[in-house]
C-alpha cells in the first residue's frame, strides 16, 4: 500500500481495525480545488468558489494531494486515505498555486457553514531560513522575540474567519511551514493567539504539525515548535500559553499522493512523490476524522486534546520545542478516547482537574437478587450522572444501562436461598415421632425448621434464618458506580400441611424478612432504608406414585419481593462554572440526591417438580426439574438435577 511507513508510523492499520474509518466525519479544506475526475476523490462537496471551474493547478495539483493523503478512496489504486470513508467539502481559493487571504477566509467561512468537524489549513506564508535571526532574538531555549513591528509571521489576517470557524465547532488544522525555522509559519501560529487575559482566541481547537521523516527525525524542511513571546517582561517571558502547546509532528518526506489529472507534471503518473507540512497536517486531519467517528461526543477542543495526549514522544522527554508533544497516533488517540472513564466525585474542583472516584463505568452495574432494575428507573440521579475520561472532559452516563435483571438463586429448600450467593446448601434433617425438624447452612447464611404432623396428618412448622451477605444485599451484587456494602437479613417463615386424600398433601408457606444494610465507597447508592421483603410457597405432594414409599411433589414460590423499603442515590448531574478562562475555571458540581422507593410489581417465580425413590431404608434418589420465571416475559430458565441422598 502507498505510504504503508507513513501509516504504520501513525498507528493508522491499529484503527482501522477497530472500525474507524472517519465514516460520518466532514474534513473542509481550503486549497486550490480538487481533480474531481480522479477516482480516489469521492463523498466531495464543491464549494462554487471564483475558482471552482479553474481548478488546474498546474504547478502540483496541492488540493488534490492533500485530499488524496487525508480521505482518499480505498479502491485499490492510487492513495488511500488516512479517513477513507469520511466527507469531504473543498474550497478553492485560488488557482495555479496561489491564494489570496480574502478568499481563504472566504473559504474558511464556508467549511465552517457547511459543517466542517475539521478544516484543514496547508498553507502559511514564507519566511528564507536565513532571514530568521534577522526578525527574531533568542530569550531563552525554544523561545524568540520579535525584533520589527512587523515580519513574515505577522499576520493576523485571518484571524476572524478563524474564531468564525471555531465558535462554529470546527477543529483547525494547520502546516507549520516548510522554511525549516525554528518557530511556526503564519497563519498556524494563530492557534496559540491569546488575548489581553491570556485567553485563547480559538479556544483550543487547533492544532499545529510538523513533519517527520521515516525514522521520526524532524524533517529539514519543517518548522519547529519554538515559541515567539507575546508578553516580553524583563527579558522574560510571560505568555501563559506556547506554540509546543499546541503542536504535533506527522510524516512528511516523500510520500505519494494523488496528483491534479490536468496537471502537464502529472499526466504520466497516477500519484507523485511528495514532501512537506502540508501532508503532515493532511494526516493529521485524517486522524482526527477517525477520532471523531470513534466517538462522536467530542468537541472539537476534546479532539485536540486527546490528539496531543495521546502523541508517541519523541526528542527531548515531554513537550519540547521542536516536536512538540511528538508524533501522532491514531490507534493511542481512539484507546484514549475510548479508554477508563470514572465517575466524578461530588467536590469542588476545577475544569482542568475533575475529580475522579474510583469507581469506574464499564465495570458499573447490579446483578441478580431482590433489588431489580426496575427499582432504579426513573432516577435523575442514576441516568444523568456525571463522568470524566482520562483527559478530563466530561458527559453524562445512564447508570441503569448496566443493571442486569437477572434470575435469582434458588432452593427450595428455602425461599430465601437467593441469599446464598450462590453457595451450596446443606441440610440436616432431624425426626422424633411426629417431630420433624432441620438446621440448613452455606458460607453466608444459617436457618433451622422445626414442625409436628399431629394424627390427622395436618403439618404446622416454623422457620428462623440469617443470612450476612458480603458486598450484596438481598443476593443483589453491585459493583463499581453501584456498588454495596455488607447486610444482615432475618427471615421467619410459617409452613402448613393439609391432607386432601391418603398419601396426598396440599402445603403452603408465607415467609417475610428484614434487612440492614449498608454502603460501599465511591457508590452513587448512598443509604438504604430497612428493607422489608415477602414470600410465599404452595405446592402438592403425593406418595407411592411410582414405586412403594415413592414421592412426587409440585410447587411454585414466589421469590422474595421488597414490600417495604428505600435506597438513597446521590451524583453530579451537572456543573456550575465561575471564573472561566482558558487555563480552567472554578466548578461547583451540581448534586442530585434521591430517595427511591424500591417497591415495584416485578415479580420471580420458581416452579419445581420433585421426585424422591427410596433405594433403601438409609439413602435414596432425587430427581428435580426447576422452572424460573418471571413477570416481565423473560426467558424461562430451566435446570434438571439428579442427586443421591444418604441418611445417617
Amino acid at each position: 500500500m502507498a505510504n504503508d511507513t507513513a501509516f504504520k508510523q501513525m498507528g493508522i492499520y491499529g484503527a482501522w481495525a477497530q472500525g474507524y474509518t472517519g465514516k460520518g466525519v466532514r474534513i473542509g479544506f481550503v486549497d486550490t480545488g480538487a481533480d474531481l475526475t480522479n477516482k480516489d476523490m469521492k463523498n466531495i462537496i464543491l464549494a462554487k468558489s471564483p475558482y471552482y471551474k479553474t481548478m488546474i493547478d498546474v504547478d502540483r495539483g496541492h488540493g488534490t494531494g492533500v485530499i488524496s493523503l487525508a480521505a482518499g478512496s480505498r479502491d485499490g489504486t492510487g492513495v488511500v486515505g488516512v479517513a477513507y470513508d469520511a466527507s469531504v467539502l473543498v474550497y478553492a481559493g485560488g488557482a495555479n498555486g496561489l491564494v489570496l487571504y480574502s478568499d481563504i477566509a472566504n473559504g474558511i467561512k464556508w467549511n465552517a457553514d457547511n459543517k466542517a468537524d475539521i478544516i484543514n489549513l496547508s498553507l502559511g506564508a514564507r519566511m528564507a531560513q536565513t532571514d530568521f535571526s534577522k526578525y527574531y532574538r533568542t530569550v531563552s531555549p525554544g523561545i524568540y522575540a520579535r525584533n520589527f513591528a512587523t515580519d513574515p509571521y505577522n499576520n493576523t489576517t485571518l484571524l476572524p474567519a478563524l474564531q468564525y470557524a471555531a465558535a462554529k465547532g470546527s477543529a483547525l488544522v494547520f502546516a507549520a511551514g516548510n522554511d525549516g525555522n525554528l518557530t511556526p509559519t503564519s497563519p498556524a501560529n494563530l492557534a496559540v493567539a491569546t488575548d489581553t487575559k491570556g485567553n485563547l482566541l480559538l479556544g483550543g481547537q487547533a492544532i499545529i504539525v510538523g513533519a517527520v521523516d521515516k525514522n521520526n527525525n524532524i524533517a529539514s524542511f519543517s518548522n519547529q515548535a519554538g515559541h515567539i513571546c507575546q508578553n516580553l517582561i524583563s527579558n522574560a517571558c510571560q505568555d501563559k500559553v506556547f506554540i509546543r502547546d499546541f503542536f504535533v509532528v506527522a510524516p512528511g518526506g516523500s510520500l505519494q499522493w494523488v496528483a491534479n489529472a490536468n496537471s502537464t507534471v502529472t499526466k504520466t503518473s497516477a500519484a507523485l512523490q511528495d514532501i512537506g507540512t502540508s501532508d503532515s497536517a493532511a494526516y493529521v486531519s485524517g486522524v482526527l476524522a477517525l477520532l471523531r467517528s470513534s466517538q462522536k461526543q467530542l468537541t472539537a477542543a476534546q479532539s485536540i486534546e486527546i490528539l496531543k495526549k495521546s502523541a508517541v514522544d519523541l526528542g527531548t522527554p515531554g513537550v519540547d520545542s521542536v516536536y512538540g508533544y511528538g508524533l501522532v497516533s491514531a490507534e493511542r488517540a481512539i484507546n484514549m478516547a475510548i479508554g477508563q472513564i470514572n465517575i466524578v466525585k461530588a467536590t469542588t474542583q476545577t475544569t482542568t482537574q475533575i475529580s475522579a472516584s474510583n469507581a469506574v463505568l464499564s465495570s458499573t452495574g447490579m446483578t441478580g437478587g431482590v433489588i431489580t432494575k426496575q427499582s432504579f428507573m426513573g432516577s435523575n440521579a442514576l441516568q444523568n450522572t456525571q463522568v470524566v475520561d482520562s483527559t478530563g472532559r466530561t458527559f453524562s452516563a445512564n447508570m441503569t444501562a448496566g443493571i442486569a435483571t437477572t434470575m435469582m438463586a434458588y432452593n427450595p429448600g428455602t425461599a430465601y436461598s437467593a441469599l446464598s450467593g450462590g453457595a451450596p446448601i446443606n441440610y440436616v434433617d432431624f425426626g422424633y415421632g411426629n417431630a420433624l425438624s432441620s438446621v440448613y447452612s452455606s458460607a453466608t447464611m444459617n436457618g433451622a425448621k422445626v414442625g409436628h404432623q399431629f394424627d390427622s396428618k395436618v403439618y404446622v412448622g416454623m422457620e428462623v434464618g440469617v443470612a450476612h451477605e458480603i458486598n450484596s444485599v438481598l443476593g443483589s451484587t453491585g459493583y463499581g458506580g453501584m456498588a454495596v456494602g455488607n447486610s444482615d437479613t432475618h427471615w421467619n417463615a410459617f409452613h402448613l400441611g393439609l391432607p386432601v386424600a391418603n398419601e396426598s398433601m396440599l402445603f403452603g408457606s408465607m415467609a417475610v424478612g428484614s434487612t440492614k444494610a449498608g454502603i460501599a465507597p465511591d457508590s452513587l447508592i448512598t443509604g438504604f432504608s430497612t428493607l422489608k421483603t415477602k414470600s410465599w410457597t404452595m405446592g402438592f405432594m403425593t406418595k407411592n406414585v411410582f414405586a412403594n414409599r415413592d414421592s412426587l411433589t409440585f410447587q411454585v414460590t414466589e421469590m422474595p419481593h421488597i414490600t417495604s423499603g428505600t435506597a438513597e442515590v446521590t451524583s453530579v448531574t451537572g456543573f456550575n462554572y465561575d471564573n472561566v478562562t482558558d487555563m480552567g475555571a472554578n466548578v461547583t458540581p451540581t448534586v442530585t440526591r434521591e430517595t427511591l422507593n424500591l417497591v415495584n410489581s416485578y415479580r420471580q417465580f420458581a416452579s419445581s417438580v420433585i421426585h424422591t425413590m427410596p433405594l433403601d431404608k438409609v439413602s435414596l434418589i432425587k430427581t428435580s426439574l426447576l422452572f424460573q420465571s418471571d413477570n416481565a416475559g423473560s426467558k424461562v430458565n430451566q435446570m434438571l438435577s439428579i442427586n443421591y441422598i444418604a441418611r445417617f
